[in-house]
């Protein structure tokens, strides 16, 4: 199943003074990364509900793995230390990202998931720290 998104994230860190009393204006930068992939679900698909108030309903659990391409699209960064504007101009890589999940269906309306996912830059444009490693597990409630 492919899909795609678009994240905005808006950071407005005001301003400060550092250990040496310099004034910091740290202002507001903004992100905007596109991202593409396509998730694949597998394994056991249903399985008779054999209790609860769910007579002839199906229990749904299958697994995914998703692959995906991320770009940052965002314009420059800068920061302003003691009168002096420093910008982040570096080149706004490509990532690439591999992840694993799945849910378990309960009940009706009610499931527990899991995924976990790994990401990295693609194509030599960054020093190595823009990889990343996230999980997330949680419960999904619906009525």
């Amino acid at each position: 199943m492919p899909h795609a998104q678009l994240r905005f994230t808006r950071v407005d860190a005001g301003e400060g003074k550092d250990s040496l009393g310099n004034d910091i204006v740290l202002g507001q930068n903004d992100s905007v990364i596109g991202r593409v992939a396509v998730t694949y679900e597998f394994g056991p698909v249903a399985t008779p509900v054999s209790s609860g108030g769910d007579e002839g309903g199906r229990r749904q659990h299958p697994f995914h793995l998703m692959a995906g391409i991320s770009h940052d699209l965002s314009d420059v960064d800068r920061v302003e230390v003691a009168g002096s504007a420093l910008t982040a101009t570096g080149p706004r890589t490509w990532g690439g990202e591999l992840g694993l999940g799945g849910r378990w269906a309960f009940a009706r309306g009610q499931e527990v998931y899991a995924e976990g996912s790994y990401r990295r830059p693609l194509g030599g444009g960054s020093a190595g720290g823009d990889r990343g490693l996230a999980m997330s597990l949680g419960v999904r409630l619906a009525w």
